[in-house]
């Protein structure tokens, strides 16, 4: 990252987030962060900005699940 997250940009990834998914671990879904976007979105770029400037990432922003779906 050599500049900061920009509003537009979180906003432009927000509403393209598919709806009825949950693309974290925290069971939100995409519809969710689409419904309360003018409250989600103006807070959204503060921990990442935080991250960057001290250099500091928490584990679970660096983690992965993966879900094998057997069929």
């Amino acid at each position: 990252m050599n500049i900061p997250i920009s509003i537009r940009e979180i906003e432009f990834a927000v509403k393209n987030l598919p709806t009825k998914k949950t693309p974290g671990p925290d069971g939100f879904s995409g519809e969710l962060y689409q419904i309360f976007n003018d409250e989600a979105i103006p807070i959204l770029p503060k921990p990442f900005q935080k991250m960057e400037e001290e250099r500091i990432y928490s584990n679970t922003f660096l983690q992965v699940d993966i879900t094998l779906i057997l069929n």
